[in-house]
């Protein structure tokens, strides 16, 4: 899928894969998406409401299938 660079690139900035779910979910910001992403060139790669668009499950990034 053509985002999923990007929401690799997002987890890691973040650090989210060393978030415990169990415990409570991650809230995850606009201004954190656009930091984690600044330095791509293409808009589909770095625009917040292209990113976070799923409109099902098998539109999802491959990325929040590895997460329960």
């Amino acid at each position: 899928m053509a985002h999923d660079y990007s929401w690799q690139k997002i987890f890691e900035y973040n650090k989210i894969f060393d978030h415990d779910f169990d415990i409570n979910p991650y809230i995850l910001t606009s201004k954190q998406i656009k930091n984690a992403c600044q330095d791509f060139k293409n808009t589909s790669e770095k625009e917040v409401r292209i990113l976070c668009k799923q409109d099902s499950r098998e539109n999802r990034p491959n990325i929040f299938t590895m997460i329960r």
